[in-house]
């Protein structure tokens, strides 16, 4: 991560995100010496939280118990929207709660980034800091811009069209069948989806989901799912606020589930706007009363993107 420049310029548009695509996408660039250039209060070295903020590679690491502290208070909100006890909540349920949310904040203005400017970011752990709260997307800052990937810089017509590298996926941008333009589309969606693995999922997300998989009876696969559906509701909602980088958004999404990353086999979109998982994040266990015939949670019970919701 580079730090913004002297004069507090932010080329990427990175304290724009929030205004552009909504308050998921929200982020504070914090540039050397602690000038706020997203508005934000600095103060403190690069590398230790400022004042006010708390570092996101302590969620990472059990010894300091954040991110037990998250999952506690996750918990207890849960539990008292249904005035219960914490302790009748079952604490998987809060876990991947707890994940899904963080994680789905910090991929959102990643996935924002990649697509508004075409250059991937990289993302460094040490470098990135928030503010604990809950209900709704919690404050999130960048010590210093991002760098890009350098070799997943997509410029201007980077892609002839009918060139497909390996890997890409099967469901063009526009949700058709990848031909013509469409395959220079997914072309490009690949390379930004490629870099977004190095930039982001692998330095950032990874160490994350592999503490709270060592710590937790949570599999992979469903800390890894709702990495994939918060990707997937950050694509929505940028499709909605700029219709017209919808399908850029969407397809650096199908990159990332048909790539060879983390995310690969995670989901799919099983339509032009709609995405599928292949896990449950586990929520609809709240639900009193909301469970049908043999045993099939309610549809009502269950996110938009589970893969239990029938249909």
């Amino acid at each position: 991560m580079l730090d913004a420049a002297a004069d507090g310029g932010d080329s990427w548009g990175a304290s724009e995100l929030g205004g552009r695509f909504g308050p998921y996408f929200a982020l504070d660039v914090l540039a050397a010496g602690g000038v706020a250039v997203g508005g934000a209060a600095a103060g403190g070295a690069a590398g230790s939280p400022p004042a006010g903020w708390s570092a996101v590679a302590d969620l990472a690491d059990p010894s300091t118990g954040a991110f037990a502290r998250r999952a506690d208070a996750v918990r207890s909100a849960l539990a008292a929207g249904q005035g219960r006890s914490a302790s009748a909540v079952d604490e998987r349920v809060a876990v991947s709660v707890a994940q899904l949310g963080l994680c789905a904040r910090l991929v959102a203005p990643a996935l924002g980034l990649a697509v508004a400017t075409g250059r991937p970011p990289v993302l460094v752990l040490e470098l990135l800091y928030w503010q604990d709260q809950l209900g709704g997307p919690f404050p999130l800052a960048l010590g210093g811009l991002p760098a890009a990937v350098p070799s997943a810089v997509v410029p201007p017509a980077a892609v002839p069209p009918g060139t497909v590298p390996p890997g890409t996926v099967a469901l063009a941008a526009d949700g058709a069948g990848p031909d013509g333009a469409g395959l220079a589309a997914v072309a490009e969606a690949d390379l930004l989806a490629s870099g977004l693995v190095a930039g982001v999922l692998l330095p950032v997300v990874l160490p994350l989901v592999a503490a709270i998989e060592r710590d937790h009876s949570v599999s992979t696969k469903i800390l890894w799912g709702n990495v994939a559906s918060g990707l997937a509701g950050a694509a929505k909602m940028i499709g909605l606020a700029e219709p017209g980088l919808s399908g850029r958004a969407w397809g650096v999404v199908d990159a990332l589930c048909a790539g060879d990353g983390p995310l690969r086999g995670a989901g799919a979109r099983v339509t032009a706007g709609r995405f599928r998982r292949r896990s449950c994040c586990l929520l609809y266990r709240l639900a009193l009363g909301e469970v049908g015939a043999r045993g099939v949670p309610a549809r009502n019970a269950l996110c938009e993107d589970c893969v239990l919701t029938p249909g």
